[in-house]
């Protein structure tokens, strides 16, 4: 996971508070998206902003 995350953010200057919030709002529209699914993507979230602004997390 961690490595396709850091080849998706491989310009994470390119990720932007908007543009992060209109892709969560668009996964979590998705019809084939569980409950479950939406809800991890507050984590999802997170974990992008982690490689984003503070660098890669440990041990993933």
């Amino acid at each position: 996971m961690r490595a396709t995350l850091v080849a998706l953010l491989s310009d994470p200057s390119d990720v932007t508070e908007a543009g992060l919030a209109e892709a969560r709002r668009r996964r979590a529209a998705n019809p084939t998206m569980t409950v479950a699914e939406i809800e991890a993507l507050g984590e999802a979230e997170r974990l992008v902003r982690a490689f984003t602004d503070r660098g890669a997390p440990e041990g993933d």
